[in-house]
């Protein structure tokens, strides 16, 4: 039996690869704890504010790479739609995966630039939900075609930041005969504009004895919809739900005729 989705399953194992690039590049400087622990003096000198920065910048051609990945996903679904076109008797051109902002956006497509996808498959398509569906967060599996869509056509150059998260517990020395001499920032968190978070506040010329780990792991930058998502997590929810909507394509146009 042929497969006409052959170019699509082709693609998607494409970005597989990058994504699994991805974490083999980027896994080094993760572990590799790229961060300092900084005090910074207030402007009166009385206080200190203990601080977890970034030290060493991400490697470059890591947000290439990611680009590439959710490009290749985004790609495969293109390709399928063509070639439901095709299989229709349509040139494949007019023929792109109805993505849209709105439901009525991406139902729009039907008489616009999808024109040419036989009607039972568009709406078939339709409902794999390429559009945003709600403002709940990716990780609600309801909008990872539209984030896709998203993060493929997105302009920024560098749209990816390392960010930090404390492992475990932090312990220091915060009392002096049963006086409070400094406040935990509880629970700390990551400034990506700045490439820190703050631990505690203390006065001034007092280093608590910290015990503390910062784990690291790549998250999205300033992208609607997977801000502060970790990369690698939101790539592979990515690739399953594209292989779901290829595999549903295929087995839909083979029930209606379209494929042989």
């Amino acid at each position: 039996m042929s497969d006409p989705l052959r170019s699509s399953r082709d693609t998607i194992e494409h970005g597989r690869q990058r994504i699994d690039e991805f974490k083999r590049e980027s896994m080094p400087y993760l572990n590799s704890d790229p961060y300092e622990v900084v005090a910074e003096t207030s402007a009166d000198g009385t206080e200190d504010t203990i601080k977890v920065k970034l030290s060493r910048p991400m490697p470059r051609g890591l947000d290439g790479i990611a680009f590439d990945a959710a490009n290749s996903l985004r790609s495969a679904l293109d390709q399928a739609a063509r070639a439901c076109a095709v299989a229709g008797g349509k040139p494949p051109r007019n023929a792109g995966f109805p993505f849209g902002e709105t439901k009525a956006e991406a139902e729009a497509r039907r008489t616009g630039k999808s024109r040419n996808i036989p009607r039972e498959m568009f709406d078939f398509m339709i409902t794999h939900q390429p559009y945003k569906r709600s403002d709940k967060p990716f990780r609600g599996s309801e909008n990872v075609l539209w984030c896709l869509n998203r993060l493929a056509n997105t302009n920024k150059h560098e749209f990816l930041v390392p960010t930090g998260i404390v492992s475990g517990s932090i312990e220091g020395v915060f009392q002096t005969r049963g006086q409070i001499i400094g406040d935990f920032v509880w629970p700390p968190e990551w400034d990506a504009s700045k490439n820190e978070m703050t631990i505690a506040r203390v006065p001034h010329g007092d280093r608590p004895d910290f015990k503390l780990k910062v784990a690291f792991y790549m998250a999205f930058g300033e992208i609607e919809g997977i801000k502060g998502d970790q990369v690698a997590g939101v790539l592979n929810t990515m690739v399953d739900a594209v292989e779901r909507a290829i595999d549903g394509i295929d087995a839909e146009a083979r029930r209606i005729g379209l494929f042989k």
